[in-house]
């Protein structure tokens, strides 16, 4: 409906996809760089749709050093 289009993510945000997801496909995550301050896209291998399922420790990882940088 567009009632963010003219919004900033001023936030630090971390995507984390799976290398195997067959929805969130890694490259569709591109584009984001005029809507954003700090985003980043970080793929873990292996995994597909459900990461925290499947690889909680990578999740786990990822949210520390996103923690530590704020």
């Amino acid at each position: 409906m567009g009632r963010y289009r003219d919004r900033r993510l001023t936030t630090p945000t971390v995507v984390v996809c799976g290398s195997e997801d067959p929805v969130m496909r890694p490259e569709f995550l591109g584009g984001h760089e005029d809507h954003a301050d700090d985003l980043t896209i970080e793929v873990v291998q292996g995994a597909s749709h459900f990461i925290p399922d499947e690889q909680p420790d990578a999740v786990v990882e990822r949210a520390l050093e996103l923690f530590a940088r704020t």
